[in-house]
């Protein structure tokens, strides 16, 4: 469990972190780039479904920084 929690967190962070697609800016963003594999970790151990993941995103991105 542990290695696909991680894996899953990794993954969702490098494709929001690819400069020729959806880069996001979370390398300089740390918070928010932690935010996103925290939540996304939370997701692949469905603690959270796929309805909340979004809102909870959407609510780190406007109030970190």
């Amino acid at each position: 469990m542990r290695r696909k929690t991680t894996e899953g967190a990794l993954a969702n962070y490098v494709a929001n972190s690819d400069p020729d697609g959806g880069d996001h800016g979370l390398a300089e963003r740390p918070q928010m780039a932690f935010a996103m594999c925290y939540v996304s970790a939370h997701y692949v151990l469905d603690l959270i479904g796929e309805e909340q993941a979004p809102g909870i995103l959407d609510f780190c991105d406007d109030n970190l920084d």
